[in-house]
C-alpha cells in the first residue's frame, strides 16, 4: 500500500487502492474518478479526446491478459503518422530499460557539476509517458509520482511498475500546467521530453516551482527549435523550426498528411525566458550528453563533450544544439 500523499486540496489526501474506486473531496466538491488505481486529477474542464477514449478502453480490455511489450505495441499503433514513424515510435519504447538509464545518468552528472539534490523523498515525474524515468527515480526516492495527462500511457506504465515490482510508485492522470499537489512537496522533479509539449513553459515551470521544496531542483530537456543538424523528432522533417510557427501545422499536413497540434519546439531564448520568469538566476542550460539520446559517433561525443568543459564555447554553441539540458532550483531556507 502506498502513503497518503498531500494532493491539492487536503480532504482528498487518503490512500489508493489497486481496483476503481471514486475520490469525493467534501471541501472543494470535486468527485476524481480512479481506473485501475490512477486517480484522474485533471481540471473538471479538461476533456478526454474521442482517440484517447477509445485507446484507454482498448487498453483496459487488454489489460490482464497482456505484458508490458503488448500494452505499449498497442499504443503505438493507434498513433495518427505513418507506419515507418510507428515503427520507430515501438523500438524507442522497447527500450524503457535502456532509456532510463542513459537519461537519468546525464541528468545526475550535468547536475552535480553545480548542485546536490539534498533529500531523496519524494521525486516527481511530469510527462512520465510510459515510465521510463520513475524506473531509475524508484532506485533512489522513497515515493515517486508519475503524472501524465493520458490515461493510456499511465497504464502501459502501470504495468511496467508491477512487472517490476515497483512498490513506492503512485501514478496519477493530471495537467503539467495545474500540478495537483500542495506546495513544497517535491524534493526533485524532472520532465523528459515534455517541455516541448507543453505550449505553455512559464506556467508549467511556475506550477514546478510551486511544487519544488527548499532546495529542490529540476531537470529538463528541451528539443530546440533551430536545430541544424536533425530531423524534428515527431515527424522526421528537416530544419522545421526555421519556419513561421503559423506555417508549421500546415507544412507538415502537406508533407506528411498527419496534424502537427502537439508539438511546440523551444529555441534556447524560449527556454531561458521561461525560466527566468519563475526561477530568478537559479537555472542553467547546458549541452547534452548525446549518447544519452542514441548518438553512437565517438567523434561527435567528443566534439559536444570539449564544447560543454568551456564555457565560451558552451555559449557559442547551444543555440544551434539539437536539445537543451534545463536545471532549475528553488532557493533553500539556508541560501
Amino acid at each position: 500500500m502506498l502513503p497518503n500523499f498531500p494532493l491539492a486540496c487536503p480532504a482528498c489526501q487518503r490512500e489508493l487502492i489497486s481496483h476503481n474506486i471514486d475520490l469525493n473531496c467534501v471541501d472543494c466538491g470535486n468527485r476524481y474518478s480512479v481506473t485501475l488505481g490512477i486517480p484522474d486529477l485533471r481540471l473538471p474542464h479538461e476533456e478526454t479526446p474521442e482517440a484517447e477514449a477509445r485507446l484507454v478502453q482498448q487498453l483496459l480490455e487488454a489489460y490482464e491478459t497482456s505484458d508490458f511489450r503488448d500494452l505499449a505495441l498497442l499504443r503505438v499503433q493507434a498513433r495518427p503518422t505513418t507506419e515507418q514513424r510507428k515503427q520507430k515510435f515501438a523500438d524507442y519504447n522497447l527500450m524503457i530499460r535502456e532509456r532510463s538509464t542513459r537519461f537519468h545518468t546525464m541528468f545526475t552528472q550535468r547536475l552535480e557539476e553545480t548542485w546536490c539534490i539534498a533529500d531523496r523523498r519524494v521525486a516527481l515525474d511530469i510527462g512520465c509517458g510510459i515510465g521510463p524515468g520513475i524506473l531509475a527515480l524508484a532506485q533512489e526516492f522513497d515515493l515517486v509520482v508519475g503524472l501524465d495527462v493520458h490515461l493510456s500511457a499511465l497504464l502501459v506504465a502501470k504495468k511496467m511498475v508491477e512487472s517490476e515490482g515497483l512498490e513506492n510508485v503512485l501514478l496519477v492522470q493530471g495537467s503539467a500546467l495545474a500540478l495537483p499537489f500542495v506546495e513544497k512537496q517535491f524534493d526533485y522533479t524532472i520532465a523528459i521530453n515534455v517541455l516541448e509539449h507543453v505550449f505553455k513553459p512559464d506556467i508549467m515551470l511556475r506550477e514546478v516551482y510551486r511544487t519544488l521544496s527548499s532546495g529542490g531542483i529540476f531537470s529538463g530537456d528541451s528539443r530546440n527549435r533551430y536545430d541544424p543538424f536533425f530531423p524534428e523528432p515527431h515527424v522526421g522533417l528537416r530544419w522545421l523550426g526555421f519556419l513561421p510557427r503559423e506555417l508549421m501545422e500546415p507544412y507538415v499536413k502537406w508533407r506528411m498528411n498527419v496534424n502537427y497540434d502537439h508539438t511546440f519546439l523551444l529555441s534556447y531564448w524560449d527556454l531561458k525566458n521561461a525560466a527566468t520568469k519563475q526561477f530568478g538566476s537559479e537555472w542553467r542550460v547546458v549541452l547534452p550528453d548525446v549518447a544519452a539520446y542514441g548518438v553512437k559517433s565517438p567523434i561527435i561525443r567528443h566534439l559536444v563533450e570539449l564544447a560543454h568543459q568551456y564555457e565560451t564555447i558552451e555559449a557559442g554553441t547551444r543555440h544551434l544544439s539539437p536539445t537543451h539540458l534545463l536545471f532549475a532550483r528553488r532557493r533553500g531556507i539556508n541560501d
